[in-house]
């Protein structure tokens, strides 16, 4: 009998310990926060969350048995909801070091958007330097208004900054005429710039990837599985990654299933046009046909005039960066991965060197020593990496000592 009742006790342990180490809040919902950012991710006219990182979220979610809640905010909300831990994942959002020290990033990317530069049509700006006494309406905490705010100060250039909480009100106050020009993401621009009566410029700025990221220190399983799965999916072009491309963006290609769904719907619409109105049906689809590639065509057109306006203007500012960069009274050297590329000769008598001598040669040879050729490096990177440029006070050394 005691050994009966002590089997059953051992039993009963066993049991509860199982319990206590089974892994808890598996059904948990995990908070993602959504904002209206259109086609990445938004809320529809009927309440439905959407976007190319939604599709790709529920592929991973539902592979990996996550209980999703999708959380509506504004981007500045979503962005303090998460640093308070209120969310455990955020996405269409792009690195920075400020945002580094309270979040984790997914060591893999989304996808890769830049700033674009929208005006009003009675706007008489053409480049950065037009913005000044102008007003420029961008989102609250948005990374693009960051890196603008921060370049019109490196210029010195005196604008008026006016925030709003959504892309859509951005464009909408350009349109409007409150604001003379407008900084939204590129890939919302493409998305909704016929809905406005505006203009795109040739302005464009801070290109950046676009990652997953949860509260510093936390859902570290959550991260690693979106990379684990970002990766596998990205490298095969079948995958719900390149569907999503596809399906948002209008590029890619279609999945094996859809090509063959395709086919079997033609074969079938063949079939019936045989037996019914041929002439009639045939009709319609040419005419739709007509209209979808005179639409087309006139993308194209624009895109070729757009990337011809750049090609000119970059040829311009490089025959002028060159005629400054000869006649300068000042040193001017370009770097490519420390290797001197180009020195002019005001920099060669400087340092004593000829072009010669300097053209091809690594930079360490104008450092004094090794420790300071070495913080330089360290330091002026650092700064590239974070605001896109370095300055930094260093000692050269002359070819004679």
């Amino acid at each position: 009998m005691d050994m009966r009742k002590y089997f059953l006790l051992l039993i009963s342990l066993f049991f509860i310990q199982f319990i206590v180490s089974s892994p808890a809040g598996a059904g948990d919902p995990v908070r993602v926060g959504v904002f209206q950012n259109a086609p990445l991710t938004f809320i529809d006219e009927n309440g439905r969350v959407k976007g190319f990182f939604v599709d790709i979220l529920e592929h991973i979610a539902g592979k990996k048995g996550w209980n999703i809640e999708y959380v509506p905010c504004s981007w500045s909300e979503c962005l303090s909801d998460l640093e308070n831990e209120n969310l455990d994942l955020l996405g269409v959002i792009a690195y920075s070091e400020s945002r580094g020290r309270i979040f984790d990033y997914t060591y893999e990317s989304v996808i890769t958007n830049w700033g674009q530069m929208y005006l009003n049509k009675k706007s008489d700006i053409e480049s950065i330097v037009d913005l000044k006494g102008k007003k420029i309406a961008v989102l609250q905490n948005d990374i693009y208004f960051n890196n603008l705010r921060e370049l019109v100060d490196q210029f010195g250039i005196q604008c008026r900054f006016v925030e709003a909480f959504e892309y859509e009100d951005v464009l909408k106050l350009v349109e409007r005429g409150r604001c003379e020009a407008g900084l939204v993401n590129k890939i919302y621009g493409l998305q909704h710039e016929r809905d406005y009566d505006i203009i795109k410029s040739s302005i464009i700025l801070s290109p950046k990837k676009l990652y997953w990221a949860a509260p510093k220190g936390k859902n570290q399983e959550h991260l690693h599985s979106l990379d684990s799965y970002l990766r596998t999916l990205k490298n095969n072009q079948q995958s719900i990654y390149h569907e999503a491309v596809a399906e948002w963006f209008g590029i890619g290609v279609k999945s094996t299933f859809g090509q063959w769904f395709q086919w079997i719907v033609i074969s079938f619409v063949v079939l019936i046009i045989l037996f019914l109105t041929v002439s009639l049906i045939l009709r319609v689809q040419v005419k739709s046909k007509t209209k979808e590639l005179l639409i087309k065509n006139e993308e194209l057109i624009r895109e070729i005039q757009f990337r011809k306006q750049a090609e000119e203007a970059l040829q311009a500012s490089g025959a002028t960066l060159r005629s400054i960069f000869k006649a300068a009274p000042t040193g001017i050297g370009l770097a490519d991965d420390r290797v001197i590329r180009q020195a002019n000769e005001r920099l060669g008598e400087i340092l004593g060197y000829s072009q010669d001598e300097l053209v091809g040669r690594n930079a360490r040879l104008i450092y004094p020593t090794d420790e300071e050729f070495e913080h330089v490096g360290k330091e002026k990177y650092a700064q590239i990496r974070e605001k896109g440029t370095g300055t930094i006070e260093t000692q050269w050394q002359r070819k004679d000592g």
